[in-house]
């Protein structure tokens, strides 16, 4: 799996700016076809910071699924005005794409949809860590720990934890996502 991350920080005060925006941009998604499912997560320490993440299993399918947001002119006008409006009050954006490493997650799997709350820790070094690992590749790793509530996520130790909660209302879940955890969807 080839899982994108993306992330971007919130200006203090602007938060309710950026839940309006990002909430019209899921119902867009919804209603005009979105041709993927993304998650998105909202950190619960320091500064607001926004990680989105889409996953595609192979090379050929993100091309499939760009090729598929770029034949939706109606969507992309929509996604292009909610990005404009946004850039007066994010910063710090960053775009990785990040390989599943199986034989590196001590057994733990995770795709986008899975937990409430997720752990991220992230890393230029091995760690000994429960979790999926995700790897860039300029060697960064994202090992990431889907979690039911806060305080599982919070058990995590690691000075580079990321500690997020997921956002229902800015994200684009699949059918399975919803089957999954059909309250916390609705």
């Amino acid at each position: 799996m080839i899982l994108q991350i993306y992330r971007e920080t919130v200006t203090p005060g602007r938060e309710s700016d950026y839940d309006a925006l990002e909430r019209d941009t899921a119902q867009n998604a919804a209603r005009l076809g979105c041709p993927n499912p993304y998650l998105a997560a909202e950190s619960l320490e320091g500064p607001m910071v926004v990680w989105w993440f889409n996953a595609c299993d192979t090379a050929a399918e993100q091309q499939r699924v760009a090729h598929s947001y770029m034949q939706n002119a109606t969507l992309m006008a929509a996604l292009e005005r909610n990005s404009s409006r946004k850039a007066e009050f994010i910063s710090n954006t960053s775009d990785v794409f990040a390989e599943y490493k199986p034989d590196a997650s001590n057994g733990a799997s995770w795709t986008p949809g899975d937990g409430r709350f997720l752990c991220i820790i992230e890393t230029t070094s091995t760690v000994d860590a429960r979790g999926a690992v995700f790897e860039a590749e300029d060697g960064t790793r994202f090992v990431v720990t889907a979690c039911a509530t806060r305080a599982d996520a919070e058990k995590v130790r690691h000075p580079n934890r990321h500690l997020l909660r997921v956002k229902t209302a800015w994200s684009f879940p699949s059918p399975a996502w919803i089957g999954a955890d059909r309250e916390f969807w609705s």
